[in-house]
């Protein structure tokens, strides 16, 4: 009897594994594969996966094998993406991931979902060594359009990458919010044009008094950009027109 129970046991524990384990391994693997093969859509496979919870799920789980075991990850991140807000916790901890493609997929796909939850792991991301990470992370806090990004992106208009620093311009002057003009008017003075003229282009948009000054200044540079120029001038009408509406 013993002998017959342990065998039953046996049994239903190799029955779970295989349907626990082994079945959602091979189903995300196939589906990543087809995605990143141009086979099929993100969204196609997540339905087969059962999205989103089921494929969520399935997704995590292929995330955390080693990426020997795993070799479509980028194809199960893009997956996820397409998962909507269920997919948010596990795209944070891809924040993580040894790989930078993986982290800049989950930068992009959080961006995409636009979810408080993950602004704090973006605002980290923004100092990742690896430059597309840093960028993805800035685009990605630009499309929160949240007060609480409006710091991070203060500071990230002093990272050493120009293309976050251009990002972080163009996204505080969607932000309209005035904590902002003070460092994008120090940012007028950075040594990449299209920053300066991102920059110009932001203080345009918040039509603050307080640009007024330093977009005058800007104009009166020698051998300034012509893009820049155009910005500044642009901002001053704008600001000007905002005073003269008052």
């Amino acid at each position: 009897m013993a002998v017959w129970t342990a065998a039953i046991l046996l049994a239903l524990g190799l029955a779970w594994f295989v349907a626990g384990v082994v079945v959602p391994y091979f189903q995300v693997r196939a589906a990543a594969g087809r995605v990143l093969a141009s086979e099929s859509s993100p969204e196609v496979e997540a339905d087969k996966l059962g999205r989103p919870e089921k494929a969520v799920a399935k997704c995590g789980f292929y995330l955390r094998l080693p990426a020997r075991l795993a070799p479509d990850r980028w194809g199960a991140v893009r997956i996820l993406g397409s998962c909507g807000s269920p997919a948010v916790p596990v795209l944070i901890t891809a924040l993580k991931d040894s790989d930078t493609y993986v982290r800049f997929l989950a930068t992009r796909a959080l961006g995409n979902l636009k979810d408080p939850r993950a602004i704090e792991s973006l605002i980290v991301a923004l100092k990742d060594l690896d430059g597309d990470v840093r960028l993805g992370a800035a685009s990605a806090l630009g499309n929160m359009r949240s007060p609480q990004t409006v710091a991070p992106l203060n500071a990230a208009l002093k990272n050493p990458d120009s293309r976050v620093r251009v990002l972080a311009a163009l996204a505080l002057g969607r932000l309209h919010d005035p904590r902002a003009v003070e460092p994008l008017i120090t940012t007028l003075k950075d040594p990449n044009a299209d920053v300066r003229f991102c920059a110009a282009g932001a203080l345009g948009e918040l039509k603050d008094p307080r640009a007024v000054e330093p977009l005058k200044a800007l104009l009166q540079e020698k051998g300034l950009d012509a893009r820049v120029r155009s910005a500044a001038a642009e901002a001053l009408k704008k600001i000007r027109g905002e005073e003269a509406g008052k």
